[in-house]
């Protein structure tokens, strides 16, 4: 299955000023996280206790002999140890990852069957709590467009033909790794109707129903692109191939 989370790591550093021990003991201190305006950041602001051990050596010098982060404010005993363990692993702030879906719709038949589509993605304002990006594309004969797609229910074809590139309308670029391919109903909400559901429940749908599912080459905070074309004019079945935007 795949990890919840990816997680990333920072350290700060702690300085006290000459002078801040006066006298053998524990100083405690109060460390909070002042919370930032990051779009789509949960900040963690508890407070975190700061324990401090300062001992004197014969001659009086005072030194720091050890130091330990807790939740809370717990009492100390006299042996400077204490009644529980509510060790802190430090502050740990979250975000939320959403994406959104469109398509575009093409009608005629005079367009050109060889001839190259681009899609243009374009993302500017973005609000967090907006949503897995869908592309649905126009499904043509001898593979033009969207029609490659059918290839891709074939395991030899999807390992030959795993990665591509989404180009921005900013001039930007995406890589596209794939990780799994099916056929659903268009109708299938865990797919078309991705405010209504989160990675996780994708996955577990791509485990049952997917021709080909790679966990893992995904997880649960990737943002997924599923590219999408339609199987006859007679169906709603739909051919969907996804892929990790990196």
């Amino acid at each position: 299955m795949p990890p919840i989370a990816e997680n990333a790591q920072r350290a700060v550093t702690v300085t006290f000023p000459t002078g801040s021990f006066t006298e053998p003991g524990v100083y405690r201190y109060v460390i909070q996280e002042t919370a930032g305006s990051a779009p789509g950041v949960t900040y963690d602001t508890a407070a975190r206790y700061l324990d401090v051990l300062v001992i004197a050596d014969a001659n009086d010098a005072l030194s720091v002999q050890g130091y330990v982060l807790r939740n809370s404010a717990g009492a100390i005993n006299s042996d400077y140890t204490y009644d529980d363990q509510d060790k802190s692993e430090g502050f740990t702030n979250t975000i939320e990852q959403y994406d959104f879906n469109f398509s575009k719709e093409i009608e005629g038949n005079q367009g050109d069957k060889n001839k190259q589509f681009t899609f243009t993605l374009g993302i500017t304002n973005a609000i967090p709590g907006t949503y897995p990006i869908v592309i649905d594309g126009h499904h043509m004969e001898y593979g033009a467009m969207y029609g490659a797609l059918d290839e891709y229910i074939d395991e030899s074809y999807f390992d030959a033909h795993r990665t591509g590139t989404l180009v921005t309308i900013g001039g930007g670029s995406y890589t596209i790794e794939l990780f799994a391919s099916c056929k659903a109903d268009a109708t299938e909400s865990l797919i078309f109707d991705p405010p209504k559901s989160t990675n996780r429940e994708l996955f577990n749908y791509l485990e049952t129903h997917a021709a080909i599912y790679e966990p893992q080459r995904v997880m649960e905070s990737s943002r997924i692109l599923a590219l999408s074309t339609c199987q006859s004019a007679d169906t709603i079945e739909r051919m969907i191939v996804f892929g990790v935007l990196e």
